[in-house]
């Protein structure tokens, strides 16, 4: 007596339509035609975006560092290699955090554009404090150095060596170094900064000529007449500028102009 199994000799309607459509599929379907697409990396992208801020803001590759925030690999579909081209979608300055529209480009045409978001960092060779400068500190050469620094956040004018990217040896950068210290030395610090901080430009001034509480000689001056005195400095005084003082002999306090570093002047 013969047992058929009923799983061999039975086949299922919803198999069978199955198989009968993946073999029409597979013979309907060219040979060797694949689905080509190319993928785009993340550094990719940021070359786009570096060659875009490098462009704007003629700064060299090695003060730009740019990072493509949350990124994901993306395709683009067909073959053939692309192009990629960045274009900012802000007005604002090139650093921080700045949005960016990318196009994919293949013989000519746009074949996809997507947006992403970039942190841009810019650094410079700016002046560093190497110790404790207090306010009213004229500043010696030894007091700075030019050192490699973030300055994507930092507002107002800094003291920048200016070294191109390769285009110098160590000994050259450290001439020009000397030579841009060279312009902080002599000048007054406006206010006290701590070792390792960036030194801008409002942070120092150029030195009074006239110092407060120091001797110094007063031209009176009323017509013709010039009559010398010996008077105090009640405050710092530039050039030009009128500062109170005092008539060491009458104790008088009287405004007069700074003429330059040893002299004052009123006229009567």
């Amino acid at each position: 007596m013969r047992h058929h199994s009923l799983i061999t000799n039975h086949q299922s309607p919803i198999t069978g339509s199955f198989v009968l459509s993946f073999v029409l599929l597979v013979l309907c379907f060219p040979t060797g035609v694949a689905w080509a697409e190319t993928k785009i990396e993340q550094a990719r992208i940021e070359q786009a975006v570096r060659t875009v801020v490098l462009a704007s803001d003629d700064r060299t590759s090695e003060q730009v560092e740019v990072h493509v925030r949350r990124w994901r690999d993306t395709v683009v579909d067909g073959k053939g290699s692309v192009v990629l081209k960045g274009t900012p979608a802000t007005k604002k300055p090139l650093r921080g955090t700045v949005p960016f529209k990318i196009e994919a480009w293949r013989d000519g045409k746009v074949v996809r554009r997507w947006m992403v978001t970039a942190q841009v960092r810019i650094f410079e060779q700016v002046a560093v404090s190497l110790r404790r400068l207090e306010r009213h500190h004229v500043i010696a050469a030894e007091d700075v150095a030019f050192q490699r620094r973030d300055v994507t956040d930092l507002s107002g004018e800094i003291f920048t060596a200016e070294i191109a990217e390769g285009a110098e040896t160590g000994e050259n950068v450290e001439q020009r170094s000397a030579v841009k210290r060279g312009a902080l030395i002599g000048k007054r610090m406006t206010k006290t900064v701590g070792i390792g901080r960036i030194i801008s430009r409002k942070d120092v001034e150029e030195p009074p000529a006239i110092l407060r509480g120091r001797t110094v000689p007063i031209l009176a001056e009323m017509g013709g007449l010039t009559v010398r005195a010996t008077g105090k400095a009640l405050e710092d005084g530039w050039p030009g500028e009128r500062i109170k003082v005092r008539n060491e002999a009458s104790k008088k306090r009287l405004m007069a102009e700074v003429v330059d570093e040893r002299t004052v002047r009123t006229r009567f």
